[in-house]
């Protein structure tokens, strides 16, 4: 296998929320001279790092993401002992550690070696190297998905710059950067302006890749733009094409199928089709949860998910564990100040008011429009004044709720 092919072969398109998280490096380190005085053990060195690349390629494609980490730990080690700890090569392992320690949910681990990866980037390669920019993406990304949205814009807007001067406008990682900010956008509640990006970027991989193999998530990002729209028609139809062309790269059981089949349910949902929305609904957390694990983040957001249908519906009882769990997970991986967290606790007490258990809701109505006050003060100032009300539209009914039933007094909603 090419040296560190492990960035392109490996790094197969794997998200959370809908989002591409990491890109093969646009540009990749050649296989090392081993002709001269050390070419017997270079050869040695060169041969155990294509076993442990292929052998970590095989984990990924089988969805053994924690062997997969222990190969590429291994491949890191080798690496440093044998080119140095600042070398290009040790880089590209460190950025695709990064990846692999994200989908495990490790979000502390992926920024650090995310950090790492972008001072040896910019060191040895430049400021405005594509793999630089790679690195500035992916940070950018974690920024986005763990809701750091101040952090994450300046970076987002770094690599798009890069991409296009280095690049040119109509390459694929320049569409990935144009991916990113509208995913930026799109949590600011600033769907329009997302919905905009999302079509530049799709066009951007039909004209690379054709139509029928453009990216999944790219297709299933712009159907959840238009489901926040109440475009459910348009919303549906790309969601099924997303849907096809997952299972045709993925198979049929995979963590991004699970997404598509989430975003069909709240479509079915809004379409009163509540029957066939539940069957996606679970169907989407049983998936999750065997791909995933039972704790994933992934796996709280459909719980919620599931959990929203119930009560909608009236199944107080069905809808109440499923909170729970999802507010368990999102306390354990993002901590209790997190946007996840509090969203999961509004719903709760959204959940108990509507059963007139007051005294339930009340602290966690408090304790929501804490989280939301700090989330509203991070993130706001950064906006312009024109972005600031779509972005509090944005927070929804949850967050309507909160600031609503929190000033009413001591007992929250009455």
């Amino acid at each position: 296998m090419h040296r560190l092919a492990l960035t392109a072969a490996l790094l197969m398109p794997m998200v959370i929320d809908g989002a591409l998280i990491t890109e093969a490096a646009t540009e990749q380190p050649q296989v090392p001279d081993t002709q001269g005085k050390n070419s017997e053990i270079e050869e040695l060195v060169a041969n155990e790092l294509e076993r442990l690349e292929l052998e970590a390629h095989a984990a990924v494609k089988a969805g053994l993401l924690k062997k997969a980490t222990k190969l590429a730990e291994q491949i890191l080690a080798l690496e440093e002992k044998s080119f140095g700890p600042n070398h290009p090569y040790t880089a590209n392992t460190i950025n695709y550690l990064s990846f692999l320690y994200y989908e495990l949910g490790d979000y502390e681990k992926s920024e650090s070696l995310n950090l790492r990866s972008l001072d040896i980037r910019e060191e040895v390669l430049g400021l405005e190297h594509p793999d630089t920019a790679t690195s500035i993406y992916d940070l950018a990304y974690l920024y986005v998905n763990t809701g750091k949205l101040a952090k994450a814009e300046p970076l987002l807007r770094r690599a798009l710059v890069i991409r296009e001067k280095v690049l040119g406008l109509d390459h694929l990682d320049t569409g990935r950067s144009l991916y990113g900010l509208a995913k930026l956008y799109e949590g600011r509640g600033l769907y329009s302006k997302a919905e905009s990006l999302y079509l530049r970027a799709l066009s951007i991989e039909e004209k690379n890749m054709g139509a029928k193999n453009v990216w999944p998530h790219t297709l299933q990002s712009l159907a959840d733009c238009y489901i926040e729209l109440g475009f459910y028609e348009k919303a549906e139809s790309l969601s099924l094409r997303a849907l096809a062309n997952a299972k045709d790269k993925f198979g049929e059981e995979h963590q991004f199928i699970a997404l598509v089949l989430s975003s069909l349910a709240e479509v079915y949902d809004n379409q009163g089709l509540y029957g066939k929305a539940g069957l996606f609904h679970i169907h989407a957390l049983t998936m999750a949860e065997k791909v995933l694990g039972p704790r994933h983040l992934s796996v709280g957001g459909y719980l919620s998910s599931l959990a929203s249908h119930y009560m909608n519906r009236g199944f107080y009882l069905n809808a109440e564990p499923l909170y729970w769990r999802a507010l368990a997970i999102a306390e354990q991986i993002l901590g209790p100040e997190s946007r996840p967290y509090g969203t999961s606790l509004n719903k709760l007490a959204m959940l108990y008011n509507d059963q007139g258990l007051y005294s339930k809701a009340g602290p966690l109505v408090r304790r929501g429009r804490d989280i939301e006050l700090m989330r509203i003060q991070r993130e706001s100032p950064y906006l312009a004044l024109s972005e600031r009300l779509p972005f509090l539209q944005s927070l929804g009914a949850a967050h309507e709720f909160t600031f609503s039933g929190a000033s009413r007094g001591s007992s929250g909603a009455k």
